[in-house]
């Protein structure tokens, strides 16, 4: 149920479950969601979707939400506090020049890269979300926060372990000076990092849009990142050596 301020939906908006998917790590010896093997990494896709709703009016200046809680943060968390607790998903609908939004005239980004990301320690590691938007808005990424079920909605923001922040959420010469800390290039969205560190890490990118420079939508993806000290290392086949006289 897809809870909103939004007029005329008190209730919330149902959806139905589309699809549910394993996306782990592929490859001999990967961990599954049905066979994890003690490691962090594995990743399951729920995908729901409403029936054709139409929402009248024009947002209010702090926006229409859409949010979504459940439970449970997953116990192997490195970076946040409190234990698992509840989790709570988000977008946010901005006014547009008073334009009512019913006809629909704009669509929120969406994220095109799939949600899971599992990598070595002691790696420079790059990866982007890849948000792209149909109406070719501009987009600015940047850091969210992870919000809690609490007070819902539509959520409380979650408190971190010490050596962390919603802004660096993963380790940082803090925990490792070894570690360079991660950065969110807030234009192409490339996040890059290198820890020593191991453990899982909660991050959240919030994804802006903007239309003619007034913005119009927020999305916020959270994920868990996996930073494995064991990791899988398959040897490439060895090519014959061929000799020619």
């Amino acid at each position: 149920n897809l809870v909103t301020n939004a007029p005329g939906y008190a209730g919330g908006i149902l959806c139905n479950l589309i699809t549910q998917t394993d996306i782990s790590p592929v490859g001999p010896g990967c961990p599954t969601c049905a066979n994890p093997m003690g490691y962090a990494n594995a990743v399951e896709e729920f995908v729901y979707k409403s029936a054709p709703i139409f929402i009248t009016g024009v947002p209010p200046a702090t926006g229409w939400y859409y949010s979504y809680t459940d439970c449970c943060r997953n116990a192997a968390i490195t970076n946040l506090a409190a234990g698992q607790g509840w989790f709570t998903l988000m977008a946010i609908m901005f006014p547009y020049n008073a334009t009512n939004t019913n006809p629909c005239f704009d669509s929120s980004p969406q994220f095109a890269e799939k949600p899971q990301l599992g990598t070595c320690t002691r790696n420079q590691t790059s990866y982007n979300h890849n948000a792209i938007d149909i109406e070719l808005d501009s987009l600015v990424y940047d850091w969210g926060i992870p919000l809690d079920g609490t007070n819902y909605p539509p959520g409380t923001n979650y408190p971190y372990n010490g050596g962390y922040s919603f802004n660096s959420p993963l380790p940082g010469p803090a925990q490792n000076p070894l570690n360079v800390a991660a950065t969110m290039n807030q234009f192409t969205g490339v996040v890059t990092f290198t820890s020593y560190t191991p453990g899982a890490f909660v991050t959240v990118t919030k994804v802006t849009a903007y239309k003619c420079n007034i913005k119009v939508a927020e999305i916020y993806r959270e994920i868990q990142i996996a930073l494995l000290n064991n990791c899988i290392i398959t040897q490439p086949p060895v090519s014959p050596t061929i000799v020619y006289n």
